[in-house]
């Protein structure tokens, strides 16, 4: 049995560079006749001090499999980097968190307004973020899930304000989003940009004034599962075949 992959992560531009090692992002002899990549993306640098990384795409473009592999990467770290996450799948009643936690954490749609969990819960992560004296990296999924523009204006412009003064044990903060609300205020921060998609442009500014064509729920359907049928045999492939040195590693997400 081959041991387990080992990954360095220091800071936001490593962790771009270890995720991005993986076979999902290069050309695999899993997908032959396509000659092409499962995951297609473009990767921006950003200014040399930032700590935030925006994931960017269109739906079904690969990115929550992006921000599970982050999480598998930092998992498999010496010494291990703590994930401290916000995310849609951990809010589900299917998350792997039990009931009780995933109430304290993120409280309970019974009672409590969508939108008002989102910026709850993004104001609580970076709070922990504040108060861990141990390497961490904070991913955000949609943190304006739910929200109307104004209250995803609030938290983009709380987000600009605080990732600055988090302490440098907090290595990098990933945040997924389609709100160009919230991703306007982010801009100053020069964040690196890792776009998802065969159709990623080169800029921030790009994805805010791209142009955009409709795509229909059987679309939406038929472009899901393509991705994900392309990422299954990449990764059926890598669990068939032995690994040999210097092979890209595939980490388990789940």
């Amino acid at each position: 049995m081959s041991e387990k992959p080992q990954f360095n992560v220091v800071d936001p531009w490593s962790l771009i560079n270890e995720v991005g090692s993986l076979d999902y992002f290069h050309p695999h002899p899993a997908l032959p006749e396509e000659n092409e990549v499962a995951l297609p993306h473009r990767v921006i640098r950003g200014g040399p001090d930032t700590r935030l990384v925006l994931v960017l795409g269109t739906n079904a473009s690969g990115k929550s499999f992006w921000r599970r592999l982050a999480q598998a990467v930092c998992s498999l770290t010496t010494p291990k980097i703590e994930v401290i996450r916000t995310s849609m799948e951990d809010r589900s009643p299917q998350s792997q968190l039990l009931p009780v936690a995933r109430a304290l954490i993120y409280g309970s749609e019974e009672w409590e307004s969508t939108g008002g969990i989102s910026a709850h819960t993004t104001h609580a992560g970076l709070n922990t973020c504040m108060n861990r004296s141990s390497s961490n990296i904070f991913i955000l999924d949609e943190p304006d899930l739910g929200c109307g523009e104004e209250v995803a204006l609030g938290i983009g412009q709380e987000l600009a304000t605080r990732i600055p003064l988090l302490p440098p044990t907090t290595r990098a903060v990933v945040i997924t989003s389609h709100s160009r609300v919230l991703l306007r205020e982010l801009v100053p921060l020069q964040p690196h940009l890792v776009w998802m998609g065969s159709d990623a442009g080169d800029s921030l500014e790009g994805w805010f004034t791209r142009a955009i064509t409709p795509t229909s729920p059987d679309g939406l359907s038929s472009k899901g599962t393509e991705t994900l049928r392309k990422v299954t045999r990449v990764r059926e492939w890598r669990a068939s075949e032995p690994r040999e040195s210097g092979d890209s590693p595939v980490p388990d997400v789940a």
